[in-house]
């Protein structure tokens, strides 16, 4: 399913910020994989998604998987990651996952400039998700 400009699309964007602010892989990773059904973009996600990677203390290999997923999805020249694991390729791997956070440095203000134009969708998608009750105890 892809998902469009639409309510749907704004709360869709705040499940997938709420679980990167779990810091744990098992929720985060999931939800990072889904930037692609995205359309249009979903800048504040994928820019929330980045910044956890560049932090994360996770594995290189994971991280830079991860992150290749993000930059397809904003359209972004891919790192070159590979698709499996090699153990020893572990150095390759964090210079990859650094070159990654370098290239979020650079271009993070572009990012958010994107992300900004969100900014009202998205809350109004928070508030309305804030105040449902169909899954509470």
């Amino acid at each position: 399913m892809i998902l469009q400009r639409d309510d749907n699309w704004a709360m869709a964007q705040v499940l997938g910020l709420e679980a990167l602010r779990t810091d744990d892989t098992s929720i985060a990773y999931p939800a990072i994989d889904s930037i692609e059904k995205f359309h249009p973009v979903a800048y504040t996600f994928a820019l929330a998604a980045a910044r956890y990677l560049a932090s994360s203390k996770d594995t290189p290999y994971s991280r830079i998987y991860e992150a290749e997923l993000v930059l397809r999805a904003i359209g972004e020249r891919p790192l070159g990651a590979p698709t499996s694991y090699d153990q020893r390729k572990t150095a390759e791997y964090e210079q990859l996952a650094t070159h990654f956070a370098n290239r979020l440095r650079q271009n993070e203000a572009r990012l958010e400039e994107k992300a900004s134009l969100e900014k009202t969708r998205i809350g109004a998608a928070r508030q309305k998700m804030s105040v449902a009750t169909a899954c509470r105890p």
